[in-house]
């Protein structure tokens, strides 16, 4: 979790230069402490967000709740690769001093070098990481929101969760016809 707000935090004063630069329908996931902007989209608050709420009988029962349900989720995948990538990485767990411009580099780097391993296994002659001890400095940048574009990343948030409701609707009708007509055939 740590290294998720680091990130998050490192990559806040670019956010305003990178959400324009998204490509069309892309955008971060984030958790219900963060507000709905561009580019960002937070579970809905005041509704089911947790993985365990949904388990059994108590699935999803609205399209807010569904989009919960999905983002808890992925957001529950990327908690874990962040984890196994700290672990991996004591540079990035003991927040040595790195220039801030840097930091994103860093875990970037990180990211790569963790994805070649998966790929090709460790490498035996590269001793492990020795532990620093450094603070990671802070920082006063903060990034204003826009009335207008938390208005419209909200409804975008509304759009999809409506359609993946749609979409768990006409699935569950299509089984439930062919079953009726599986059952008649008999």
């Amino acid at each position: 979790r740590d290294l998720l707000m680091i990130l998050l935090y490192c990559m806040m004063p670019y956010l305003d230069q990178t959400v324009s630069k998204f490509q069309k329908g892309k955008f971060y996931l984030a958790d219900a402490g963060y507000a709905t902007r561009p580019g960002i989209l937070p579970p809905y608050r005041g509704v089911r967000n947790h993985l365990q709420e949904f388990h059994g009988p108590n699935r999803p029962t609205s399209p807010k709740e569904l989009f919960n349900h999905h983002h808890s989720s992925l957001r529950t995948t990327v908690e874990r690769a962040f984890a196994a990538i700290n672990n991996r990485f004591k540079i990035l767990s003991n927040r040595p001093f790195i220039p801030l411009k840097s930091q994103p580099k860093v875990v970037i780097a990180c990211c790569v070098i963790h994805n070649w391993i998966l790929d090709n296994g460790p490498d035996e002659f590269v001793d492990d990481e020795p532990t620093w001890y450094h603070h990671l400095p802070g920082s006063s940048n903060r990034v204003s929101d826009r009335e207008s574009d938390v208005h419209e990343w909200a409804a975008k948030r509304d759009s999809i969760a409506q359609q993946m409701w749609n979409d768990r609707e006409r699935l569950a009708n299509n089984d439930a016809s062919d079953s009726r007509s599986s059952a008649s055939t008999i």
